[in-house]
């Protein structure tokens, strides 16, 4: 399976706080407003300086900052001052403020689905790895490179998402940033194609 969606694809939406991008939904069926899914992603705007998350009980979130810097206070729990590239687990249940303007790309994983974000900076000539058999989407944060997937030389750009469970290489000719999100989806999933709200190109 080889998806690629680019991101004059994706559409923005308005919430309290700034924008927000559905890049990707699991399953195909699923839908975050009525919190049937079992993993979602996106990227989002914080455009106020001090904002408060909307409580998502039995969700378990991800964020990782891709500009600007954001301190997360969860309540209770702990606080996390997270610049870029650097991301914070939290239990979407927690009562969590946010200080600071940024852009994010956030994870949200539920009934008994789990993931995790990995930030994945290439160089200019490098080339790195990535095996098969997992679900595995690659967010382009910054600058671009070419993966090969299966024979396909993929370019991704600013923007863009690469979802896969092939075996990849990532090729950079410059430097550039890439965010890798993981799943682990339950064991009844079965084999499902993925949502969201873009055209695919396989």
């Amino acid at each position: 399976m080889i998806q690629l969606y680019r991101k004059e694809h994706f559409t923005a939406a308005h919430w309290a706080g700034g924008t927000t991008t559905q890049l990707l939904i699991l399953p195909p069926d699923g839908s975050y407003a009525e919190r049937t899914f079992w993993v979602r992603l996106s990227t989002a705007t914080v455009e106020q300086a001090r904002s408060t998350f909307t409580p998502l009980p039995g969700i378990q979130r991800e964020l990782m900052v891709l500009a600007g810097s954001v301190v997360l206070e969860h309540r209770g729990h702990h606080t996390a001052a997270l610049r870029p590239y650097q991301s914070d687990r939290f239990d979407g249940g927690w009562e969590t403020v946010s200080e600071g303007v940024a852009t994010d790309l956030n994870l949200m994983c539920q009934n008994g689905a789990t993931g995790s974000l990995t930030h994945l900076p290439l160089t200019a000539g490098s080339e790195t790895e990535l095996g098969a058999g997992e679900q595995l989407a690659l967010y382009c944060a910054a600058g671009s490179c070419t993966a090969v997937c299966r024979g396909e030389l993929i370019e991704l750009r600013p923007g863009d998402l690469l979802y896969t469970d092939e075996a990849c290489l990532l090729r950079a000719a410059a430097d550039a940033d890439l965010v890798a999100a993981r799943f682990a989806l339950p064991a009844d999933a079965g084999q499902k194609r993925v949502h969201r709200g873009g055209d695919a190109h396989v």
